[in-house]
């Protein structure tokens, strides 16, 4: 299945620290899965990340210049719960196959969450021309 994004949405009661234990190994999957994984690169981005999440904030994610990217966006009225998604600038598989292994690792970790896809406002100004 081709998509633009994958978006884990969690219950409008989640807290950022909950993501403490799994954050690591998503981080870890996310850059081996688009093959930027670097040990250096991989330490300080989570680093940088587990700042925000041990002090129950939305963490950075990473959107560098690379293929997907792993935002955590503001709260909107598209993303009223908080979430994060991968998002690639065309539809491809390979956003649907590593969101739903995030997702899976999240399961595994009783973090309870839905799986979306392409809930974008340019992916529907895309579908709308």
């Amino acid at each position: 299945m081709k998509v633009w994004s994958g978006h884990i949405v969690f219950r409008k009661k989640f807290r950022w620290i909950e993501l403490e234990d799994v954050f690591p190994e998503i981080l870890r999957v996310y850059m081996e899965e688009t093959k930027i994984y670097d040990e250096m690169l991989y330490k300080m981005s989570l680093r940088l990340n587990m700042i925000d999440i041990r002090n129950n904030r939305k963490p950075e994610g990473y959107n560098r210049d690379v293929k997907m990217k792993l935002i955590f966006p503001l709260k909107s009225k598209m993303h009223p719960n908080p979430e994060f998604y991968i998002y690639r600038g065309s539809p491809s598989e390979e956003i649907y196959k590593l969101t739903n292994r995030i997702s899976d690792i999240l399961k595994d970790s009783g973090i309870n969450h839905t799986v979306k896809w392409n809930n974008l406002l340019i992916v529907e100004m895309r579908r709308r021309k």
